[in-house]
């Protein structure tokens, strides 16, 4: 799976809608006790509602992207087939057609730098 920055757009009443990475980190500042009553007070105007959410997308935006790139860069993952693990292919494999193959006989760390796109 992918790992996407992603975006917000938001509207001239301070709704929006987006995708990735962006948009989840803009839910969840939201979603948080004191954004919920700054957002419901009733003296707040649209415009205001407006730019706060447009400030908070914009600072999720600039988190999402340095994160994604922290990962991308540096991102290790290491995978490990055990023995009992009937799905590495070895020789010799069985004859038989739709048999499983045979399992290593000790565990294969599968090491490599990840890419996420």
């Amino acid at each position: 799976m992918a790992m996407v920055v992603g975006s917000v757009e938001v509207d001239e009443e301070g709704g929006y809608t987006g995708t990735g990475l962006t948009k989840r980190f803009v839910d969840a500042r939201l979603a948080t006790t004191s954004m919920a009553a700054l957002l419901a007070r009733e003296d707040i105007t649209a415009a205001q509602k407006e730019a706060i959410v447009s400030g908070m997308a914009a600072d999720c935006a600039a988190m999402a992207t340095a994160i994604v790139a922290e990962i991308v860069a540096n991102a290790e993952v290491t995978v490990t087939v055990s023995a009992s693990d009937a799905g590495l292919q070895r020789i010799p494999a069985t004859i038989s057609e739709n048999e499983a193959c045979k399992a290593p006989a000790a565990p294969v760390e599968l090491s490599t730098k990840g890419t996420v796109a």
